[in-house]
């Protein structure tokens, strides 16, 4: 079940999507960020094999080449194939390896079941800016643990509701409260939104528990407000910022087990 490209609501995130990530914003250094954080992570425990949900531009085994598999899953049949592109032109070669990048909906079980076909269980499974689009993510999470081998680590990237801007918004009075959608989340599907606590309570109920969370990049002002300022020194320095305000970060990432 994969969304159609006519769907106006993937229509228009898929277009703003590919917009952000062929110039400099402040979304495309963010998702190249993304990716470094979990590919970091994936280069202290060397993982076998990865079940990477949720791909858009960033497969992870553009920056991890030590899998023996790796099975992806991205709802987008155009992301699928700008996905594969990109690693071509990075240089990606990995021939002795199953690399798999599969186009359908991770919500759907026979899409799950289809791009996990390579391997019964996953030593890693990267949830990378994923769960806040899932209808029932109390529901996807414990679906995943069929797929869990025993020493299998899920990692999670959200956007932070208490981010820095948020929470600026909030004294300001733009918004009333830092869980809410704003417009432009609900015009590109988004549906849910966590902190470092909502999201630790999700996975507690689910069974599952943190061995490790935080927050990371600091984000002063909303997005097309940063978009008028970005360039790469800046994004550095807020990167780096994170030192100081620990836990408003505007994404947030959680390893469970």
């Amino acid at each position: 079940m994969v969304w159609e490209d006519q769907d106006l609501v993937m229509r228009s995130y898929i277009d703003n999507y590919i917009e952000q990530h062929n110039n400099n914003t402040f979304e495309r250094y963010l998702s190249e960020l993304r990716l470094e954080k979990v590919s970091n992570i994936l280069n202290i425990r060397n993982p076998k094999r990865i079940l990477d949900i949720g791909i858009g531009l960033y497969p992870v085994y553009i920056n991890y080449r030590k899998y023996v598999i790796y099975s992806g899953i991205e709802r987008s049949k155009e992301l699928c194939n700008k996905a594969f592109k990109k690693s071509i032109d990075a240089g990606f070669k990995n021939e002795y390896c199953i690399t798999s990048i599969t186009c359908g909906d991770c919500e759907n079980d026979d899409d799950l079941k289809l791009a996990c076909r390579h391997s019964e269980t996953y030593d890693d499974i990267i949830l990378n800016s994923i769960l806040h689009f899932i209808k029932d993510p109390k529901e996807f999470l414990i679906k995943l643990k069929k797929y869990m081998s025993k020493s299998c680590i899920i990692y999670i990237n959200v956007p932070n509701s208490k981010s820095f801007h948020r929470m600026l918004g909030l004294y300001t009075k733009d918004i009333k409260d830092i869980y809410e959608l704003s417009d432009m989340d609900i015009k590109f599907g988004q549906i849910n939104r966590f902190c470092l606590n909502t999201l630790e309570t999700l996975v507690m109920d689910c069974g599952f528990s943190a061995i490790n969370k935080g927050t990371f990049c600091i984000k002063p002002f909303p997005e097309h407000q940063m978009n008028k300022i970005i360039d790469r020194k800046l994004f550095d320095g807020l990167d780096m910022l994170i030192g100081v305000f620990p836990s408003f970060g505007c994404e947030l990432f959680m390893e469970i087990v």
